[in-house]
């Protein structure tokens, strides 16, 4: 203590556990600022995977579908989760089929890129499937 108290220094324990503690001569401040940076530095280098949203209807022409199919494509390349839906309007929703047939067209051409994370399921009157990158491509 006497020795760091001469040189304007701070005697921080590195090694609790050992018999005896382990401390060591040094600046704390310096030392919680650059802990902070590494912090800092490792959350901005993280990428947090986002959920992308594809909307679709049963009238949906297949050229729209190839654009939409492009789109879905590019986001999962980029890493991110893609949500297909296809909103029913009016008396639609007597058809689903019309419905599952475009989810299960887009979800076979992707699925070089692409597996399913949640299944195919209704919510009000939208169906909907959400994707998410492979993991040999990720």
């Amino acid at each position: 203590m006497k020795l760091a108290e001469e040189r304007g220094l701070d005697l921080v324990e590195v090694g609790p556990d050992a018999k005896p503690p382990v401390c060591r001569l040094q600046d704390f401040d310096k030392l919680r600022y650059e802990r902070k940076k590494q912090r800092e530095k490792a959350r901005k280098q993280s990428k947090r995977q986002e959920t992308k949203e594809i909307r679709l209807s049963p009238n949906t022409s297949d050229n729209d579908t190839i654009v939409k199919l492009k789109q879905a494509r590019k986001f999962l390349e980029a890493g991110d989760k893609v949500k297909i839906q296809v909103k029913f309007v009016g008396r639609e929703i007597t058809h689903p089929e019309l419905g599952v047939g475009i989810i299960d067209r887009m979800v076979t051409d992707l699925s070089d890129i692409a597996e399913i994370d949640l299944g195919q399921q209704f919510e009000g009157k939208k169906l909907q499937v959400v994707l998410k990158p492979s993991p040999s491509d990720a």
